[in-house]
């Protein structure tokens, strides 16, 4: 009699779980090593996309992706509080793939450690870093071949630490400098000496500081005599503490009879930098720092100033040249700056001498007249971004931008932003809406543009690209609520066809919308 074989609930779930032998054909794994892993351009798309946690997962899959992975999961490292002390085994491992290291809130002698086992690296970025002239020096020593180089310190009037500016020109292959103290000083002749040095330089960045001639002496401190106990001057301690920094540091003087000029660079930025000449040294006079500074670099094409001086007509026209081939001008004055002149200074040469912009930026600009901006936006048929916010723009303007069938205008105009321009009307609006084809964002809050007639008449031809929208839903005067009349709300039919078209913004990912007419049926399932 055959013996009975049991069957129990584990030993059924043990044979569905075991693993099924399968063929497996031999060119699969091959195939895609030899095609994807072997096209650079088709690997850096793949690595866009995925997070360092998916970039550890896919070094674990076989040897062969473990082998290029592992390139990509310690390319990019990033120290907060690093200390030599500290034990990072990966960094000894790894630290010949790093090519960006970012460091922050260490001191310098640790970083010079980490450098050790950083061969490759060609991006630095230093932040909160407190060095003297001599430690800086040491520390670009040892990366001679860098890239980019980002130095933001807490700067307390130190004259070696201002003076640290003028050692990136150690490095020859230096394309990308960004340099932010903290109401330190810039000598005029040691920025110069950086852009004659690094002929690779394509874009400079110097914040927060204050461009000059020469540094002021500091006021130091009275100490004790050693004989008398009295105090000495702070003149005598000067002499004798501060001399050979500030003659290190002094050293290079840029000879003006030189015609030598920067061609790479092409990009200059001044976020949070004091430039002009004060209030009391003004006197009509230009800003000589400024004029030697822009001589030398003819071929410029982005500007961004953030400026808290004023300046006069001439320090625009260094800046701005004629001729100029300039395509990103951001100029964006502090609030409290209230020199009027000095921005109706910057709009004319605008309008005067640029005619190839692409991206132009004048948020907080007060002077800004409809006729301005209408010449602004004749003369640079190329427009991408235009970001005009709080000026005295009007529909004539807007009907510049959608003006004629043969401009390219209506198909390179991507984002346009015209918060608080109160010339602005559903009329003129209605009209680049139904020209440009490309637009993505647009922003109209706090204008008298989102009435009815906004929505009235030929289909938008942004609806399949417009990704942003910002609009204030206005009653049919489209006043605000103090001059406006009792508001009276759209009827149904007008609801809908407000509805209608928001429903048609296929590729719309953020919708802000708001007013006084704004009401629940219009932006339901939109």
């Amino acid at each position: 009699m055959p013996k009975k074989q049991l069957h129990t609930p584990d030993s059924e779930a043990r044979k569905r779980l075991r693993p099924r032998k399968a063929i497996i054909d031999p060119t699969v794994s091959t195939h895609f090593q030899s095609t994807v892993l072997a096209i650079p351009e088709l690997r850096d798309l793949i690595t866009e996309y995925l997070g360092p946690s998916h970039l550890r997962t896919l070094t674990a899959v076989c040897r062969t992706w473990r082998d290029y992975w592992i390139a990509q999961v310690y390319k990019r490292l990033l120290l907060n509080r690093y200390k030599r002390t500290h034990v990072y085994p990966k960094v000894d491992l790894y630290g010949h793939l790093i090519t960006t290291l970012s460091v922050a809130n260490s001191r310098w002698i640790s970083i010079l450690h980490v450098l050790d086992f950083t061969p490759a690296l060609l991006h630095l970025r230093l932040a909160f870093v407190t060095m003297s002239y001599d430690q800086t020096r040491q520390i670009l020593e040892k990366v001679p071949q860098l890239r980019t180089l980002t130095y933001k310190f807490r700067g307390k009037d130190i004259r070696a630490e201002e003076g640290s500016i003028a050692l990136a020109s150690m490095l020859k292959d230096l394309e990308v400098f960004s340099w932010e103290g903290q109401n330190t000083y810039v000598r005029i002749d040691h920025l110069l000496q950086v852009l004659k040095s690094c002929k690779k330089l394509t874009k400079l960045t110097v914040g927060d500081a204050r461009l000059v001639n020469d540094f002021p002496v500091p006021a130091l401190a009275p100490t004790p005599s050693a004989d008398t106990g009295s105090a000495t001057t702070a003149e005598t301690r000067t002499e004798t503490s501060v001399a050979m920094e500030i003659e290190q540091v002094n050293m290079y003087v840029d000879d003006d009879t030189d015609p030598w000029t920067n061609t790479s660079l092409r990009s200059i930025e001044f976020p949070s930098m004091v430039l002009g000449l004060s209030w009391n040294n003004r006197q009509g006079n230009a800003d000589p720092n400024l004029g030697r500074l822009m001589g030398r670099i003819p071929n410029l094409t982005k500007v961004c100033i953030n400026y808290t001086n004023n300046f006069e007509e001439q320090d625009w026209g260094h800046i701005i040249k004629e001729g100029s081939r300039l395509e990103h001008i951001d100029i964006r004055p502090r609030y409290y700056n209230r020199d009027l002149a000095s921005q109706t200074f910057a709009l004319r040469f605008i309008v005067q001498r640029c005619t190839h912009l692409k991206v132009l930026n004048t948020s907080g600009v007060q002077t800004g007249t409809n006729d301005m901006y209408q010449r602004i936006i004749a003369n640079n048929r190329q427009l991408q971004q235009l970001f005009i916010k709080n000026s005295g723009v009007a529909d004539s303007s807007l009907l510049e931008l959608a003006k004629g069938p043969t401009s390219s205008l209506c198909d390179t105009l991507q984002e346009l932003d015209l918060d608080t321009c109160l010339g602005i009307t559903g009329a003129g609006l209605v009209k680049v809406l139904e020209s440009c084809t490309g637009l993505q964002a647009l922003n109209v809050r706090n204008t008298r543009a989102g009435t009815i007639q906004l929505f009235n008449g030929k289909p938008w031809a942004c609806a399949k690209s417009l990704r942003k929208l910002e609009l204030d839903i206005m009653p049919a005067d489209g006043l605000p609520a103090l001059l406006s009349a009792p508001l009276v709300l759209y009827s149904d039919k007008e609801q809908a066809l407000i509805k209608e078209k928001l429903d048609a913004l296929t590729s719309l990912v953020y919708l802000d919308l708001r007013g006084r007419a704004l009401t629940f049926e219009m932006v339901e399932d939109v």
